[in-house]
């Protein structure tokens, strides 16, 4: 079950580090998503931010398919896990205000991208993979031990 979670986590995490990479080349891309002004405005900048943003989201798939055993064991695994966990749960918690602001029980006076739901969406999903992933992962190696 373990392999299961942490796999679909890292698959998942593969195919949202790919979609930024591809969003990544395209300003009018980008700036549907989401990404500042500032940023859309200099098409080097954003090429390397979003570029940045992949190899993050990569290291993180390694450390799920760590988890998942599909990959050598990595220094730190089950704290990493549970971090990326936390900083995706985290991420995917703004579902709130934004349902709450295109529900209008709530005012806001910059722009919600029409993305924004599915974003956090996509990221609350992740972070319960990976903190089911980490906790059973932390339950195995404690039956283990």
């Amino acid at each position: 079950m373990t392999r299961s979670i942490l796999g679909s986590a890292g698959v998942a995490t593969m195919v949202v580090a790919v979609f930024q990479a591809v969003i990544s080349f395209s300003p009018a891309w980008s700036s549907y998503f989401g990404a500042p002004p500032e940023l859309v405005a200099r098409p080097v900048l954003l090429l390397a931010a979003g570029l940045a943003a992949t190899a993050v989201l990569v290291i993180f798939g390694v450390y799920a398919f760590s988890g998942a055993g599909v990959l050598r064991r990595l220094p730190a695994r089950e704290a990493v896990l549970w971090a990326v966990g936390a900083l995706f749960t985290a991420r995917g918690l703004l579902v709130v205000p934004v349902l709450m602001i295109m529900g209008g029980l709530m005012h806001s006076d910059d722009q919600v991208p029409p993305t924004a739901l599915q974003s956090a969406l996509v990221s609350l999903g992740l972070g319960v993979l990976y903190l089911a992933g980490a906790w059973r992962l932390r339950k195995a190696e404690r039956c283990r031990a």
